[in-house]
């Protein structure tokens, strides 16, 4: 059994795909497994990991995926087969630096109430770099319990990424990703920062995430259905959160980070290259569909609005004239949300 088990789901990252590897290869904590599984690739991917594997086989697994269930199912899968005390996430077109599993190692053994270990993100491309989460700071090597009274605005600051932290095996039983849908991580990692005793919180850029224009993340900004995926992953969100009986304790919390996941699709939506009529009616669209669900988003707690001011901020919404509106008329969520997808469909052709 491995120390650390490093799960790198991939799709068509024949360009980043070695120096993943490599940097994966180069950590100083060398117990360590490495599983890479394939979503049906239709480039050199599979073959150039075949390559490290035939070199490493004692270190490298590979599967490949039958069926396409995106990044989500891949790590699922990946679960199914890990073998390390501790789990971690790359994606395949990212990169690590060298001691990023040693120092998150070595916190989650400090405690064995420490169940999440994180470290901060690099944004890069090409020779650009801006750090990523960086509100998110507590102090280097610093902890907290996310469950103590007052310590649930945590969820506000700390990302939802699954690939910047480890995870203490346990802790991720019973659990799994979402398939098939984008923003599969936020339905994943919120619940765990519910159920995890204590999170230590590293300042380290330790991890390296590749803006990549021709990946997923990228293509999210031009028209198309996969923006609906926000709601589908804070339903995932919500009812992984429901298994956990310290889930009361995070309602509000839960709430609006669901609001602000969909919050921030509008503003996808606003960047589309569609003409102004139909990309106001969609957003008009997007805010009833979230007054539907959620009731009116403006009302939240004071640390919920801190957050929302940081990460989307109220007067972009304002000038909108998303802030403050009522919902046009009283429809089923079922109702909204086909006339939302339809007309999404129309001007995604």
């Amino acid at each position: 059994m491995a120390k650390v088990s490093v799960i790198i789901p991939t799709y068509n990252v024949q360009k980043y795909i070695a120096a993943c590897l490599d940097s994966v290869l180069a950590q100083t904590e060398k117990d360590l497994e490495i599983i890479v599984v394939d979503d049906k690739s239709c480039d050199k991917t599979v073959k150039i990991v075949n390559q490290y594997q035939e070199k490493y086989p004692n270190k490298i697994k590979l599967l490949v995926q039958k069926e396409k269930h995106g990044a989500g199912g891949a790590r699922n899968q990946g679960l199914k087969i890990a073998s390390g005390k501790y789990i971690g996430f790359i994606d395949g077109d990212d990169l690590v630096k060298p001691r990023m599993y040693e120092e998150l190692a070595n916190g989650l053994a400090y405690d064995s109430n420490i169940q999440i270990a994180r470290t901060n993100a690099v944004l890069f491309k090409q020779d650009a770099k801006l750090l990523l989460n960086k509100t998110c700071c507590y102090g280097k090597g610093s902890i907290i319990s996310p469950y103590r009274e007052g310590n649930q605005k945590i969820l506000y600051w700390c990302d939802p990424a699954c690939w910047n932290k480890l995870f203490r095996r346990e802790l991720l039983e019973d659990f799994a990703f979402p398939e098939g849908i984008i923003f599969e991580d936020y339905a994943f990692t919120y619940p765990l920062y519910i159920k995890a005793n204590r999170v230590i919180h590293f300042q380290s850029e330790n991890y390296l995430y590749r803006q990549n224009e021709e990946g997923v993340s990228h293509s999210v900004y031009e028209a198309n259905l996969k923006v609906l995926d926000g709601f589908k992953a804070a339903d995932f969100l919500l009812e992984n959160a429901k298994k956990l009986p310290r889930a009361p304790l995070f309602q509000e919390e839960m709430r609006a980070l669901s609001e602000q996941l969909l919050l921030t699709r509008i503003l996808e939506v606003e960047k589309w290259n569609i003409e102004d009529p139909e990309k106001q009616e969609i957003m008009l669209l997007f805010d009833d569909l979230i007054r539907e669900k959620y009731g009116d988003w403006e009302e939240m707690s004071s640390h919920a609005k801190d957050s929302f001011q940081v990460r989307l901020g109220v007067e972009h919404f304002k000038s909108l004239g998303l802030y403050g509106r009522e919902k046009r008329k009283e429809t089923t969520l079922e109702g909204t949300y086909k006339t939302l997808e339809k007309k999404i469909r129309d001007v995604a052709c």
